[in-house]
């Protein structure tokens, strides 16, 4: 079986973190998304993809470096696939709960807004 990895993209280039990278850099089950935008170059959007649909949910970069959490586990070890794992995207008090991404695979970082795959959101 494959190690699942999430991908960050953007104009600086691709960082590729694994679960075991990012337990290092958190203290618990999950890690700021903050901590993974380093060296991926100037952005307004993150559009978080997920691995096995096609859903994706643009939103803004201040509201995710500041509130935004990959958690890629629990109290049983790593984030199973029915708790939305491996990496789940949440933010708290977010505007919309389709900002809280389950089977999250790709964070790409864009210099404006994408549209979200549930064509019911507001513009953000």
């Amino acid at each position: 079986m494959a190690t699942a990895q999430l991908t960050v993209v953007g104009s600086g280039g691709e960082r590729r973190w694994s679960r075991a990278q990012l337990a290092f850099l958190s203290d618990g089950n999950s890690v700021p998304v903050s901590r993974l935008l380093d060296d991926v170059g100037p952005a307004t959007h993150a559009s978080f993809e997920t691995a096995s649909t096609d859903y994706r949910a643009s939103i803004p970069i201040d509201v995710v470096v500041a509130d935004g959490v990959i958690v890629h586990g629990d109290e049983d070890g790593p984030l199973d696939v029915s708790r939305g794992g491996p990496f789940r995207l949440l933010v708290p008090d977010g505007k919309t709960l389709c900002w809280n991404v389950k089977h999250v695979a790709r964070i790409r970082l864009t210099v404006g807004s994408e549209p979200d795959s549930v064509p019911a959101n507001p513009p953000h």
